[in-house]
């Protein structure tokens, strides 16, 4: 097996984990203001029977946990499936919850899920 240093040691390798740093804060802003957008959105307020900020606030967590779970769960055996079965069992995963999730629309079935 070959093994990689892209980055060696020292300021390189700082300066490659503080972009990498950075990087992870841009997407997690921008997801942050993407769900912003959602929760405003008069069709997702129907939905969910326009709940107060403390609802809401819960079911932004549970969405934030459910994807902090797979990073987790990828984490521990990404390296070992592979990517492409990975990426495979994480698709089946969404279209099977998406789809129980839209047989039972509201927030019970967003919690219990």
């Amino acid at each position: 097996m070959i093994k990689l240093n892209l980055f060696g040691r020292g300021l390189k390798l700082q300066i490659a984990i503080m972009v990498g740093c950075q990087m992870a804060f841009i997407l997690f802003g921008y997801d942050q203001g993407v769900f912003g957008g959602i929760v405003t959105n008069e069709d997702w307020l129907n939905t969910f029977g326009h709940p107060g900020s403390g609802l809401e606030g819960i079911i932004v967590s549970i969405y934030n946990l459910g994807a902090f779970s797979g990073c987790i769960l990828t984490f521990i055996w990404g390296e070992k499936l592979g990517r492409r079965l990975c990426m495979w069992l994480a698709m089946g995963w969404i279209v099977s919850f998406v789809q129980l999730w839209e047989g039972e629309k509201g927030v019970q079935a967003l919690t219990v899920l």
